[in-house]
């Protein structure tokens, strides 16, 4: 039977900031930059590992000169497709690839071998850019968000935001309706989308 694709993580942080504490350690710096992970259930050592190996994958590619340094990375079992949403604002959103199983020719199934072509680059970017299209059409930019109010009411926010937005997306049907651009998701009841 094969596994369906499912979200690994979403996160978003931004590398130039730093912790205000005068002697900061550095698991208090890697911590600063992330301004939104989910799950937020996970250890914080993966969070700052996830987090530090896209800053430095960011920083490595950009020596390049390219406009985009980093667009996505694949591996065996993840895909991660990565946005700046903001100048140095960057979300990731992580998927674990399906799994096919493979029929031997004996007529009998082998173990389930990852479905590394099920998930489109282009179709994770337009999910990304569609989530921050929404959250700056209902709350504007993240980084004007922190300044009139504060990081720990974004991170608010967001705990209600993104959680909702990736509930309406079905990692295993991703196609062409999430590579177009449009309004997908709405934070609206149900009672008032009726009426």
């Amino acid at each position: 039977m094969a596994a369906r694709a499912t979200r690994a993580a979403f996160f978003i942080f931004d590398p130039t900031i730093v912790p205000e504490s005068p002697k900061p350690s550095d698991e208090e710096i890697s911590d600063a930059k992330i301004i939104y992970y989910s799950p937020s259930c996970a250890p914080a050592e993966e969070k700052r590992s996830q987090v530090g190996l896209l800053e430095g994958l960011i920083a490595f590619t950009g020596m390049f000169g390219s406009k985009e340094p980093l667009r996505s990375i694949r591996t065996k079992q993840l895909a991660f497709s990565v946005l700046e949403a903001e100048p140095n604002t960057w979300m990731v959103l992580v998927m674990r690839h399906g799994s096919a199983a493979q029929d031997s020719k004996s007529g009998t199934q082998q173990e389930a071998s990852p479905d590394e072509d099920g998930l489109a680059d282009t179709t994770l970017r337009a999910v990304l850019r569609n989530c921050y299209a929404v959250f700056r059409l209902l709350h504007g930019e993240i980084q004007s968000f922190v300044k009139e109010q504060s990081m720990h009411k974004l991170f608010d926010l967001l705990e209600d935001f993104i959680p909702a937005f990736l509930e309406t997306i079905d990692a295993s049907n991703l196609g062409i309706f999430h590579d177009l651009d449009g309004f997908h998701y709405g934070p609206v009841e149900r009672n008032t989308c009726v009426s």
